[in-house]
């Protein structure tokens, strides 16, 4: 029987430009929301389709959108404000789980945004991706 987990402990990360294939860790996230995936459903229904009944096909798969919150920090300026300089740019991310599995994917930074700012709250923000492909899944070590 698979054994439930926590998520304390996950990251998100950044593949460093200067040094590909080694990535940065974002700090102070609070949550990550990781890919889903879905299919398109085309309708292969004609005049003959019997008992005069819907016929689908399944489509072309697509890895969704992965986001993360993160308690902004303005001054952090090659973590946060690196993520709002990647809007609309492809980069390769990483989650890595407590576990130490991870899952590698290409995106294109969709969507930055700062949270409300109160005289009380912690400031945040929130970081979108879109999918360029597929995840590559590396079990833990």
């Amino acid at each position: 029987m698979a054994e439930s987990k926590i998520g304390y402990g996950a990251l998100f990360k950044v593949e460093n430009e200067a040094n590909p294939g080694t990535y940065d860790t974002v700090g102070e996230i609070t949550s990550i929301k990781p890919p889903g995936v879905s299919a398109e459903i085309l309708d292969r229904t004609t005049m003959q389709s019997p008992n005069k009944t819907k016929q689908k096909l399944g489509g072309l798969r697509e890895w969704g959108q992965a986001s993360v919150n993160v308690n902004f920090d303005p001054s952090d300026t090659t973590g946060h404000m690196a993520l709002q300089a990647k809007v609309g740019e492809t980069a390769n991310y990483q989650i890595e789980f407590p576990d130490g599995e991870t899952w590698d994917f290409p995106a294109i930074a969709s969507n930055w945004e700062p949270g409300e700012v109160t005289p009380a709250g912690i400031m945040t923000a929130s970081f979108t991706v879109d999918l360029d492909g597929e995840p590559t899944f590396n079990p833990a070590p």
